[in-house]
């Protein structure tokens, strides 16, 4: 998954936390989206260009039906979508059951943040260097929420949810309210799954990681597959640099692993 903007927890300015000022400068940088599909091109099946209340969604080219639940009622209602939180379990299922009957089959997508290198204790590293460098700018974007001197973003600076919040309880989405608590129960679960960021950042977005080498981190990419996951999305800290990269190390393992399990499973589509 891609935004329109060079822009993560590492990167771009601070509006309410680690997300990108969409008031300076045009909201799609054209030449950096140029930049970004040029680094897919070369291995990747798709792009998704992520949407939120603060920023735009498209794309073009190879085209599939996204369903998404919703997330924070706040951000749903700046989308001008007032249905409630628990309501809105039966509009996606009426959607689904629209989709089914055009021939179209329900997937499952998951999303991850690989952080690899040659060697696991380099990219335990690297990403400690990420979360210091993102601790450090959720600090100056929390000073700068004191001080009342962030003012950017759609509708001001509260246009964003409350992505430096790390309680539970300003947010209505149940999925981020989880992984809060998993963020709170240790930093990483499962081998390699990494929390840090997702505590930092009150679990807003997709702010898990998996932290090995190539081989650990493909690895473990192919254990969701193993139970029903068709679909990956990746996304890196670095997004030109982190594409490239996956292309180069991830994707060929991916595809590989994916040869070698029953061929009775649908195949797996790597996505950014």
């Amino acid at each position: 998954m891609v935004g329109t903007r060079d822009a993560s927890e590492i990167k771009g300015r601070l509006v309410n936390g680690p997300v990108v000022d969409w008031t300076d400068g045009p909201v799609a940088d054209a030449a950096y989206l140029s930049e970004i599909t040029r680094a897919h091109e070369a291995a990747f099946v798709r792009v998704l260009v992520g949407s939120g209340s603060v920023g735009p969604e498209g794309g073009a080219g190879r085209a599939a039906t996204r369903v998404i639940t919703g997330g924070d009622e706040q951000d749903q209602r700046r989308e001008d979508d007032f249905v409630r939180h628990d309501d809105r379990d039966g509009r996606t299922r009426e959607a689904l059951a629209l989709a089914g009957r055009y021939g179209r089959t329900m997937r499952y997508s998951i999303s991850v943040r690989p952080i690899t290198a040659p060697a696991e204790s380099r990219a335990r590293e690297r990403a400690a260097w990420i979360a210091d460098v993102a601790t450090r700018r959720i600090g100056e974007a929390r000073q700068a929420r004191t001080t009342g001197s962030v003012t950017g973003g759609l509708g001001g600076y509260g246009a964003t949810t409350s992505a430096i919040e790390r309680d539970a309880a300003v947010t209505t989405s149940t999925g981020r309210r989880r992984l809060i608590g998993l963020a709170a129960s240790g930093e990483v679960h499962d081998e390699r799954l990494w929390t840090r960021i997702a505590g930092l950042t009150g679990g807003a977005g997709n702010s898990t990681a998996l932290v090995g080498t190539p081989d650990q981190a493909a690895e473990a990419m192919l254990r969701y597959c193993d139970l029903g996951v068709t679909t990956l999305l990746l996304r890196g800290f670095d997004p030109v640099a982190d594409a490239v990269a996956f292309g180069e190390e991830l994707l060929p393992r991916l595809r590989a692993g994916t040869r070698r399990r029953s061929s009775s499973r649908p195949d797996v589509s790597v996505g950014s």
